[in-house]
Order: structure tokens, then sequence, then C-alpha cells
């Protein structure tokens, strides 16, 4: 596969046929010691042009021929400064990156750069007119013997192609300096590897392979990949007195091998059997669909300064289009090999291209200078000192705290302010030390039940204050707690159960159980009378801070969800880490907003709590409508909120006029669970208490303790959609290596690793799944998790998050592999195989979209409602896909992969099986009048296809979100808007029209 380097590819949200190429041209610049004559120099390369033959229909230099002033060909600029002064070279940078036309008035464009100290004479021209050896034939017919006759040229110019009538017309039309080629951005970097950095001067042969073999590995290392492709220039030979584009490239491809002999080899046979080739190269990869650029390499052997009479001669090379690099190299000097790195400035940054060709020289020094038995491994581009200063940047510097446990900190929080509200649920209240007494009740009386020092305990209830007593009582009763949502399927908590090997588990009563054998169900009643009979003294124990506090399940690649075991000491790192960059305190009120299964509850728990706060529990319903959401922030004064990228997302859109009569108090706003687009903040900016408030953007993962970095989110980040996540909290590490866990250099992508504090103890009961995700680091003696996220260190030691490398998604902030819902799907026996994408919804977030194949070939839409029932019993309901297509084949690329860009738009639900079918003519029919038409016509707008009146709200993929959008439509209409859960009750438009009726 052919390679291009992307870790220099800035985000651009730009269409790919808006975006900027390389402007494809080069240069000459000529150093005269005294002043020329502008009129002489246009006269001889007017006379040079005259040469040119007419290609085809079209004369290049018609408009010169034409004279009278129509075009211009020569300009003097007058730049009051010696040549070598910045200001002078500024001048001079600008001719070399000013475009030229494609087409006319002139191949050739000559700029008199006057300084104090003498002329600059530079000559640009197109590559695709002319390349270096003609460009400088040009420049010597123009400057040598300015009193003799102008020497005899031959123009072997391409002829334009049937496309290109319009630009040259345009070009030629205009007739004025600076006509666009395109918005390319030229950029060089020179370099220089020192003599002393190899052996004696190879022979020309060996030094080519090196350099070739140099850059193919520095870009196999910056890729991450196994091979890389390389646009090597190759030129024809012809009289230099024939003028034209004599060059082509040849794509050469070099694959990583076990000796650096065997690399050096392999880049001598490609050189030589590009001296063999005939007929035209494959030049770089442009614009079109699936084709990837490539670096382009060209070896610059001849001498264009020769004995020019007048004086210094420079080259100035240029990019090709497509490349995203193009490297030059010269001759070697006494100082060494000298290259020339070209770039598109307006996509690749320019430290990060010197970066590049530091670790390419690099690399060539090795391989010229090591013998060739030398593995490959050992060919480094980061030295001992860059590599410690990446780890340095990757460093979130010291935690100054000492382990503990989560309860023994919360006990001394009690103890120092026992009258403040801990916990506030509707109208009950719980002070510190109530809730501190109220939980070691129940710990006895869990004690009493059995539980010991290190075993695990479920914890299946509903949102109250109970909920926080229950999981405070199970950590000072020695135990870990295992949350599970009462609202998942029962397969799944039953799965849960058994897998975590629970014997526990507290439910809002007896009957609500699992079912399992061996696993008793107490209820919070039942548990509550029997903590009456307990002493509200700490239950003696001897816990640990390295022992587990809680066992979350997330999503797995085999089909089951796995238990990630967290220690006491990494949630109290947690808090500590940024207690004082928050300026968390006892002043605040924090809102639990997420599930206690979703370890964004971690967090919002016992942050809150372990700093003195009052924790607002936000009632389900509450939590599901902004309106309602929003009126709790406002009537609790909640000053800490957190919320994922997409619930916020609906807070925002009640942002609108008069909105800002509910002014909110919240200093602090945390963002975590998915990627945050910061561009969505924008209504904050100026929103009366929102644009007062500090954003926070928080890279975390539940095997590291929740979060990991921190990004405070500016005016800057939110107007220019900035990606950073941040730099790493004070006792975490984040570094970026590749596949085989090196290192990668500074603003190269690969896999974020993170370490230190927070990385959990492992996967319960996984030891190969432990193994292969959670690492020793021999750099420090700790252990890094392989998060499996994409991204890259900025240089100010920020990171960049990129997305997921693997099948993983994240859904309203929900961690998803795609992997383990398909393999739910595959154990239905209708079905002989599936596919599940993520796909993006209505309301600007992302769905899944499941593809069936079944196994008689009968697809009707109760057979696809019957596949969805079944999943339903298993995945909870932010897992179980919105749209079911179901599909003959599964369209595979010519490598036997998924090709997901063929697959069909996904088909939303029918009315009579909730999923499976485009809704028929008779659903619209039925609700063409009254009340019932318009609930239709809302959900038609929010889902995005026709909805009929008995259509399932969840059956047709409706979630949360949809929800909250279904109601604030409901008001933009002027319709009476229903509560949340008067959705949840009425799932369909008929019985919700006939709800809003009554």
């Amino acid at each position: 596969m052919s390679a291009v380097l992307t870790a220099y590819e800035s985000h651009n949200a730009l269409p790919r046929t808006e975006r900027s190429r390389p402007s494809d041209q080069h240069a000459v610049v000529l150093r005269a010691d005294r002043r020329v004559d502008p009129e002489v120099l246009a006269e001889r390369l007017r006379d040079v042009v005259e040469g040119c033959p007419v290609p085809g229909e079209r004369d290049l230099c018609a408009v010169v021929r034409r004279g009278a002033g129509t075009s211009r060909t020569v300009w003097l600029e007058t730049v009051p400064h010696r040549s070598d002064d910045p200001r002078a070279v500024r001048a001079l940078h600008r001719e070399l990156l000013r475009p030229v036309p494609r087409y006319g008035p002139a191949p050739v464009r000559l700029v008199i750069l006057r300084c104090t100290d003498g002329d600059r004479l530079v000559f640009t021209a197109a590559r695709r007119c002319l390349d270096r050896a003609s460009l400088t034939s040009v420049a010597r017919a123009v400057t040598e013997n300015p009193d003799g006759p102008v020497p005899r040229l031959w123009w072997d110019l391409p002829v334009p192609g049937p496309d290109d009538g319009a630009e040259s017309a345009r070009v030629a039309n205009a007739g004025v300096r600076g006509a666009d080629s395109g918005p390319g951005c030229r950029a060089a970097h020179r370099f220089t590897v020192p003599a002393a950095g190899h052996r004696p001067a190879p022979a020309a042969p060996e030094l080519r392979a090196a350099q070739l073999a140099a850059v193919a590995y520095t870009a196999m290392r910056y890729l991450d990949r196994a091979e890389a492709t390389v646009d090597v220039v190759r030129r024809r030979h012809r009289s230099a007195a024939v003028l034209g584009a004599a060059e082509e490239t040849v794509p050469l491809t070099l694959t990583e091998t076990d000796t650096t002999g065997g690399l050096l080899a392999q880049a001598r046979s490609a050189l030589d059997g590009l001296a063999r080739a005939t007929g035209a190269g494959s030049g770089p990869g442009g614009d079109g669909e699936g084709e990837i650029p490539r670096i382009t390499v060209a070896f610059d052997d001849d001498n264009p300064g020769g004995d020019n009479p007048g004086g210094e001669v420079s080259y100035f090379p240029g990019t090709r289009p497509g490349t995203p690099l193009a490297v030059h190299w010269f001759d070697q000097g006494s100082d060494g090999l000298e290259g020339v790195c070209l770039f598109d400035e307006s996509n690749h940054d320019r430290t990060l291209v010197e970066q590049f060709c530091r670790h390419l020289t690099a690399v060539l020094g090795q391989l010229l200078g090591q013998p060739p038995t030398t593995p490959v491994d050992r060919l480094r581009i980061l030295d001992d000192e860059e590599e410690a200063a990446i780890r340095a940047l990757a460093d979130g510097g010291p935690l100054d705290a000492e382990p503990r446990c989560v309860h023994r900190a919360f006990e001394e929080v009690a103890a120092a302010q026992p009258d403040a509200v801990a916990v506030a649920y509707k109208e009950e209240t719980l002070t510190y030390r109530r809730l501190d007494a109220r939980a070691n009740r129940f710990a006895h009386a869990l004690r009493s039940l059995g539980v010991g020092e290190g075993d695990r305990v479920g914890v299946c209830m509903e949102r109250s204050a109970d909920l926080v007593v229950v999981l405070l009582a199970v950590l000072k009763s020695g135990a870990a707690y295992v949350p599970t949502d009462p609202g998942y399927p029962a397969e799944r908590i039953a799965y849960t159960v058994k897998d975590a090997g629970l014997r526990l588990v507290i439910g809002p009563d007896e009957d609500s159980g699992p079912g399992i054998a061996g696993v008793r169900t107490v209820s919070v009643g039942d548990l509550a009378s029997r903590a009456e009979q307990e002493p509200d003294t700490p239950v003696p124990d001897r816990t640990d801070p390295g022992r587990p506090a809680y066992v979350i399940y997330t999503s797995g690649t085999t089909g089951h969800p796995k238990g990630v075991l967290v220690p006491h000491r990494n949630v109290t790192a947690l808090v500590e880490a940024t207690r004082s960059d928050f300026a968390l305190s006892a002043d605040d009120v924090w809102s639990q907003f997420h599930s206690v299964a979703f370890d964004f509850s971690v967090w919002e728990i016992w942050g809150c709590l372990l700093t003195g706060g009052r924790l607002v529990i936000v009632p389900y319903f509450a939590a599901r409508s902004p309106q309602s959401f929003l009126d709790l922030l406002v009537s609790e004064r909640v000053t800490v909120l957190n919320q994922t990228p997409s619930a916020f997302g609906e807070l925002v859109r009640l942002m609108g006029p008069g909105a800002g009569e509910q002014t909110v108090s919240v200093r602090l706003l945390v963002f975590g669970g998915e990627a945050l687009d910061p561009r969505v903040l924008r209504p904050c900016l100026d929103a009366d208490g929102w644009s007062r408030c500090r954003f926070v953007n928080m890279f975390g993962i539940t095997e590291t303790t929740v979060h990991v970095t921190a990004q405070t989110v500016t005016r800057t980040e939110i107007l220019h959609g900035d990606r950073s996540v941040g730099r790493a909290l004070p006792g975490w590490r984040v570094t970026v290596r590749d596949s085989r866990g090196r290192l990668l250099p500074r603003g190269v992508r690969g896999e974020i690793h993170v370490g230190g504090a927070g990385v959990a103890l492992g996967y319960l009961d996984r030891p190969e799944l432990t193994g292969e995700r959670f690492l020793d680091d021999p750099a420090d003696g700790g252990t890094v998790y392989r998060s499996g996220d994409c991204g890259r260190l900025l240089p100010d030691g920020r990171i960049e998050h990129w997305g997921r490398l693997d099948n993983q998604v994240k859904i309203r902030g929900y961690r998803i592999e795609t992997d383990e819902v398909r393999a739910v799907l595959l154990e239905d026996p209708a079905l002989s195989d599936a596919v599940v994408v993520p796909g993006p919804d209505n309301v600007g977030g992302l769905r899944l979209d499941a593809y069936l194949i079944f196994r008689d070939g009968v697809h009707t839409g109760h057979a696809t409602a019957e596949v969805r029932e079944r999943a339903a019993r298993t995945l909870p309901q932010y897992m179980l896909p919105s749209t079911w297509t179901p599909i003959t084949e599964i369209p595979r690329t010519i490598n036997g992969k998924l090709d997901a860009g063929r697959l069909p738009a996904p088909r939303p639900g029918a009315p009579e099986n909730p999923v499976g079918t485009v809704p028929g003519p008779e659903a619209s029919e039925a609700a063409e009048t009254g009340l019932l038409a318009q609930v239709c016509s809302v959900w038609s707008e929010v889902f995005g296809f026709g909805v009929g009146p008995d259509h399932d709200f969840f059956g047709i993929g409706g979630n949360s979100l949809l929800a909250t959008r279904l109601t604030a439509l409901f008001r933009e209409r002027g319709l009476p808007a229903p509560q949340t859960r008067d959705l949840y009750r009425n799932p369909t438009p008929r019985t919700l029209a006939a709800r809003l009726e009554r």
C-alpha cells in the first residue's frame, strides 16, 4: 500500500476539492554584481520564448507575441537593503512562493530584485512546462553575453489537454502578475548530513540507495507501517538545447527487512530497475478518489551554476501535485550531504517538517555508518535526549498525595463538616454526619449477610439518596461494589452477576434479582431494616488502598462485557490531581447526572463527597428532559456540572432568545465520555451565566480511572474547533507509541498509552486480555494501558485526540464495541451474518445501524422485528441498533474487508413490525388530519424519514436525545409539549396524540 505522511496533515474540514495543493513550480536565482537592464532582459526572454512551437490550436506564447503591453514577463522591484538583510531575504521568498500561471502569458517569469549590493534575478517556471535543466538553460540564454545574439533553443512543451482550455483562457486574459495556478503555499527546509556521520564517501549508487532507504524507512516509522512507497524522479537525457519537461516520477515500494543490509539491497535493486525501465512513469497521486499521495525523492547531481558569468546561481526546487513532501538530495560537499525538503505550508507545520528531516538525517547516518548485519529494529529516529524530552512532556508532573481508601477519605471530610449537606435527592437531604452514620449501619448489615473484605457486592438500584449510602457502605465493609443499571436487560444483568462471581446483589426489591442459583438479592428496604439494629460506628477493616473499590463493566470485542478492577488509590488520586486546579471545595454543588453503571458517575459522586461539596442526584426523567434539567441546575445552584457533549448539546438548544433569564451558577463544566467539538459551545460565549463558566475537556478511559488529561476550552479553541484534550493530570503519563510500543516523535499519530496513578489493576478474570492491554513500561518500571485511541503529542505536551483505532465508538458517552453487538446478533438462529456500523443520527450525534442477512433469505418486517426483540433481551438500550436493514450479501473490498461505503441506506421500522420495513402509504393516510397528523409530522422531521401513527419510538431507533429533541420541536410548533415520561409511556404517535388530547 502506498504511504502518506499523515503525521503532518492538520485537520481540515473543507471538502477535498476545495483544499489547497502544492504549487508545482521551481526557480533559479542568479546574483548579479552589477545592475542589469530590464528592457534588454525582457527582449532576450521574449526572443527565447519566440522559439516555442504552437501546441495544437493554443499558443502558449500568443499573449507575449501580441505585445502592446498586454502582458509582462519581467518585473523590477526595488529592495532598499543588502541582499543578505532579512528583509531582502523575505522579499526573495515572496517571489519564490508567488504562483506562476499553468499556461501563458509565458512559461517563465523573471523578477529582478534590486538590492543595494546588486541585483538578484529570479526565474520561476511551472515544473510541468520546464524541468530544472531547461529552466537553467533559459536563465543562461537570457543573462549570458547581453550584447551578443540569443542562443537558439528548441522547445518541447506539453500540449494542453482538453480540460485545460478554460484555465488557459483565464490566465491568458488576466495578463497580470501573480496569476494563480492553484492556492498552494510552497515552503522549503534545507538540511545537512555531516560528513563525520558516516564512513568514507560511498560510491554514487550506494549513496543513492542509502538516501532512498532512509526516506522510506523514516516514513515507515512515522506511519507505523511495514512498507512505504516513494515516488522517485527520473530524468530523460537529451540535448541541453532542447527545452521542456523531461522528468517523470516512478513509484518504488520498499518493505521493512530484518537487517539494514537487506533494506539497502532492496533500495539498490529498485533503483537499478528504475534505470533500466522504459516508458512513462506513474505520476504521484493527485486528487482522485482513493489515490494516496506519496513522498517524492529527487537526486539532483547536475550543477546549474557552471561557469555562468552572472555570478552565483541557486536552484530552488518545487513540490509536485499530490505529494505531501518532496526530498531533493544534492551532491556531497565538504560539509556533508545536503538536502532540501519541500512541503505545502498550508498543510504541514514547519517545525514538524524540520523534525522529520532531522530524523531522516539520523537514519541515513546510521545506514551509512553501521555494518549491513545491523538489525533494522536498531535504527533509531529518536536519540536519548529527544526521547527523554518527550517523556518529560508526556508526564503530568508529581502528585503530592498519599494513597488512601475512598471511605477513609470521606470520613475525614465528614468529621470536618458534619452538619453540611452531603446528598440531596428531590425533597430528601442527608448531612455528612447522617450519611456517614447511615453508611456505617449499612456496612454492619452487609457484614451480617456474610460480606467480607475483598468480596464483591452487586448494586442494581434506582437513583436515590440511599444509592450513595449503599455504595459507601459496601466500601466501608471492605468489599468492592459492582454497579449495574436496573434498566439493563435481565440477561445482561445476569451475565454481570455471574461473571463477577457475586453472591449478593442489592436491588430495589427481592423479586428483581438475576435469578441465579447461589446469588442472593436483598432489597434496599430490607437492608435498611437490618441496619436499624446495627451501630453507627465504623466497621473495623484492614482495606488496603491498592484493593479494588469498584468493578465497572465495559463493552468487549468478544461479544461479552469485561469487568475493570479499579483500586481505591486511583479514585483518591484523581480527586487530589484536580482539587487545586479546579478549586474544588465545600462551596461547590455537584449534579450526579449519569448512571452509576457509567464510570463518569465515579467522578461525580466521589469528586464531590471527597472535597466536601453537596451532591444533587438528578431524577431519572429530569436527566432526559433538558428543560427539567436546566430548571434543576438553576434551582439547586449547581456549580460543578459534568456532561457528555451529546447531552450538553440538548441544553445548548435551550439557549435561544430569552433563555438568559434562567441564569445558571455553573462555574466549572467538565466534558468527558466522548469527543468534544468545541464549536458546540459557541452559543455559550455570550450567554448569561454560561459566559462566566470555565469549560474543561477531559479525555479519559475506564481502565485509567475516568479522566486522564484536561484542556481548558477558551474562546480561541471554541472558534477554531481545537481538538486538543490537554496535558496529562498530575500523577498521570500519556505517551503516543507505534504498534510495537516504541515512542513516536512529537506530532506523529499513533496509539495513546496511559501510565501513572490512574491505571487499573486489569480485567476481572481475563489474564490474557489484561496482558494484551496492560503492559510493563521498562522506562519507569510501571504499567501503561494501551488505550486503542489514536492521537499525537503536540510540541507543548498537549494530546490531540483523533478517535478510535478499532471498531469501538462512543455514543452518548457510552463506549460500545460494534463487534460485541454483532456477536450478539450472530447468536440469533435466524441470521447467517450481520454488520453493525456507526452512522449519523438526526441530532448531530451517532447511532448504530444493523444490516442483517437471514439464513433462509426471508427478510420480512416480522422476521426483523423478532431479531430485534431477541437482541433486546441481552443488549442494554444504548447498545441496541437504531436501524435494522435486511440485505442479501455483505459488500466487500478487493481485500475481502467490509466496504461500508457500499452498504444501502438504513431503513426505519414499520408500524405493525417495530423494525424492518419502510412505512407504507396506509400509515400516512391514517395520519392526515388533526393532532395525530401534526405529531407524525414532528416525528418525521426528527427521525429524518416518514413516520406512521403506529410506529414505536424505540423500535425505529429512538433514544433519550431524540426524545428531548421531540419535546423541543413540539414547543416550537406551538403544540402541547409532552413530558419525557409521557413519551416513554406512550411510545407511538397515536397513543401520544391521545395522551396530549387528554
